[in-house]
């Protein structure tokens, strides 16, 4: 996620005087110093504002992460703040593996706590932290992150995790030794927790939350996507953002 921000600095350690081409009278000095280009979100997303109210479907940046505001319910009051709530009654979702007692969970997210990873067992995975339920209320230990690091020579299910690349996989398919494929590299595996569209995922809609992510479209402009057709995936052929409307809808989501 953090990789979908581009924040540039340059430094300039002497004076350097260009002439004009033009107007040979005129030169440019550069002074010492330094400066920073703005970061750039995906069209459609935006930094935070506190006295902004947000409605389902609208992805901000907020503490150096991107959230999503999963619905326009009762929690309509300002400011509209993702530390406001906790657990079930949290309006917005994290674009993150580390685990935060405001965002609200899902059976089958992933989430990391002091490099553990959790799986979501029930709706909402209470109001405990992973390491309070542990199994019992709503979060089961999947292991340390070094025991579920990917190895290409291991065979695994359909739904087993891996940790690969400080990111979270989980295999869509059973994976056999001789096939190997490696998460972000080959199909085979979904990415989690990832604003940035990853092509060898399959996306799936959700009646419980939108699913958005973030890709180039045609004019190499970096744009939301909210998922409308039930997968991107069909009859062995994954649909890209920008290819078919009917599956990946463009921002603005009219």
């Amino acid at each position: 996620m953090l990789g979908l921000l581009v924040s540039t600095t340059y430094s300039y350690w002497q004076d350097i005087s260009i002439k004009n081409n033009i107007d040979t009278a005129s030169d440019i000095s550069l002074k010492i110093g330094t400066f920073t280009l703005p970061s750039i979100h995906p069209i459609g997303a935006t930094d935070f504002q506190e006295n902004t109210h947000y409605i389902q479907n609208n992805v901000v940046y907020y503490k150096d992460m991107y959230l999503l505001r999963y619905r326009t319910g009762w929690h309509d009051k300002l400011p509209d703040s993702p530390d406001i709530s906790e657990g079930y009654s949290g309006h917005y979702r994290f674009y993150s593996n580390q685990h935060f007692i405001q965002a609200r969970y899902f059976i089958g997210d992933l989430v990391i706590m002091n490099e553990i990873v959790y799986r979501a067992d029930n709706g909402g995975a209470s109001n405990m932290t992973p390491e309070q339920s542990d199994g019992w209320n709503g979060w089961k230990k999947m292991g340390h992150i070094s025991d579920l690091k990917w190895q290409k020579t291991r065979t695994y299910a359909k739904g087993s995790v891996t940790y690969h690349d400080q990111k979270l996989y989980v295999a869509n398919e059973t994976i056999q030794p001789n096939q190997h494929p490696e998460p972000g590299i080959d199909f085979g595996w979904n990415l989690q927790n990832t604003l940035q569209y990853d092509p060898f995922t399959i996306y799936k809609k959700s009646d419980e939350a939108p699913t958005i992510v973030a890709a180039y479209d045609s004019n190499s402009e970096h744009r939301l996507y909210l998922l409308k057709s039930a997968s991107n995936y069909k009859n062995g052929i994954y649909t890209r953002p920008g290819q078919d409307a009917a599956v990946w809808l463009p921002y603005p989501f009219n």
